[in-house]
């Protein structure tokens, strides 16, 4: 996190060894969950969405990797976050990639 609460712009991203439309779709679903879309793109694999708790907007996009699917999630829109902002923020997008991992380790043991 930046010091003095600056501006926490990166993505956020994780891997996940599954086919990159298994991990879009996941993503999808539990956004939809937990989030408000904006929008969705299942042939570039993006989806846009806000979050009621912190007011902020992000952007996700599953990108094919050896292996398997990167999810990158970024947020859009505000500079200059205050740091219990951006803390949030990584709190919501960290809780995205965890709920997405559950989902798809829950799909490979069905």
């Amino acid at each position: 996190m930046p010091l003095f609460g600056g501006n926490d712009s990166g993505p956020m991203e994780r891997t996940f060894r599954v086919w990159p439309k298994v991990a879009y779709w996941g993503l999808v679903a539990v956004a939809e969950k937990r989030f408000e879309i904006k929008d969705t793109d299942d042939f570039a694999m993006t989806i846009q969405f806000s979050s009621d708790a912190s007011g902020e907007d992000f952007s996700a996009q599953v990108v094919p990797v050896d292996g398997g699917a990167l999810i990158e999630v970024q947020k859009v829109g505000k500079v200059g976050a205050h740091a219990r902002e951006s803390a949030r923020n990584r709190r919501l997008v960290k809780g995205l990639l965890s709920a997405v991992s559950a989902r798809l380790r829950a799909a490979q043991h069905a």
